[in-house]
């Protein structure tokens, strides 16, 4: 179905950009959205920040519809959530917080890798 696969692109793009300029330009911040406290004393927000600039550098990646941007972008889910589940576990996310990213990164499993199912639009 042409345009089908550009919009579950797009809609991946969007989570990535929104999750990663918030974990870039303001981790404390993001978190609360999120609703989980930020350590007072802003541990983390270097982790978050990599985390960001990592997203946003796939982003750009998507935008330009790369093939192998688009098989990163669902591959890098899998060691995000091993990372969610073993941060929730610790104690380190709280339970919203765990259940928000474990959702935002499934509907880009879901939506990325249908549409690399899919066949090449042409």
């Amino acid at each position: 179905m042409p345009g089908r696969q550009d919009a579950r692109w797009t809609l991946v793009a969007a989570i990535a950009s929104a999750v990663g300029l918030g974990a870039l330009v303001a981790p404390s911040r993001a978190l609360r959205a999120l609703g989980s406290p930020p350590a007072m004393d802003g541990r983390g927000d270097l982790g978050w920040r990599l985390f960001g600039a990592r997203n946003l550098a796939v982003v750009a990646g998507l935008l330009r519809a790369d093939r192998s941007a688009q098989v990163t972008a669902v591959a890098l889910q899998v060691p995000d959530q091993v990372a969610f589940v073993a941060a929730y576990r610790s104690g380190d996310l709280e339970r919203r917080t765990f259940v928000l990213a474990m959702v935002l990164s499934t509907a880009i499993i879901g939506l990325g890798g249908s549409a690399l199912a899919s066949p090449p639009q042409r």
